[in-house]
């Protein structure tokens, strides 16, 4: 999408807010070789992602803020991490209590 928007001057709203959750989703997924990022902050760094979470985050901090959002959850959302890990099954409840989560760390 974004080599063939190269040859557009002007993009729509929806396409460039497309370009855009795609640049934050590369942005989350680095990792640094050879130290992976373990499976529940994948799982909820995508979860929030996916719903939108992040969209107010500008590009440049994303890496600091979900640093800071994930030392969070890891303080007051251990019941989450510890469901992610032993059932390995993203329930609806799971995810709203993820949306919570964020929402309590943005406040």
């Amino acid at each position: 999408m974004e080599i063939f928007t190269q040859f557009s001057s002007e993009l729509d709203q929806s396409t460039t807010d497309l370009l855009n959750h795609g640049h934050m989703l590369t942005e989350l997924l680095k990792q640094p070789l050879y130290n992976p990022m373990p499976h529940y902050k994948q799982v909820i760094l995508l979860y929030a992602a996916q719903h939108g979470l992040f969209d107010a985050i500008p590009l440049k901090e994303l890496k600091e803020y979900t640093n800071d959002l994930m030392t969070y959850i890891e303080s007051y959302g251990q019941d989450i991490i510890s469901e992610i890990e032993e059932n390995k099954v993203l329930t609806d409840d799971l995810g709203e209590r993820i949306e919570r989560i964020v929402t309590a760390f943005e406040e």
